[in-house]
């Protein structure tokens, strides 16, 4: 599974998601996951299963018809690891 962060570069709060993802997946003992960071233009050509990111970047994503996880607080592991289990059926 791929997961890809969004955000405008590609460099500054899809790290922070990134981590925090990572963290949320930690405890969801999900290991075969890989987290990527992107800008808009890449996270398409990645192919992931899941993006996360905030509304305005999931907005843009959305026509791509994969899971979103929309955050406002992009260091709320435990809200990113309860939308992991809605999406994941966990």
């Amino acid at each position: 599974m791929k997961i890809v962060c969004v955000c405008a570069m590609g460099l500054g709060s899809s790290l922070i998601l990134k981590m925090n993802v990572e963290k949320a997946l930690e405890k969801l003992d999900l290991k075969e996951a890989v987290v990527e960071v992107a800008d808009t233009g890449s996270a398409r050509g990645a192919n992931p299963d899941i993006i996360v990111s905030s509304h305005q970047f999931c907005e843009e994503l959305a026509d791509m018809n994969l899971p979103l996880i929309e955050v406002v607080n992009y260091t709320d592991v435990p809200y990113i690891e309860g939308e992991l289990k809605k999406i994941l059926g966990i």
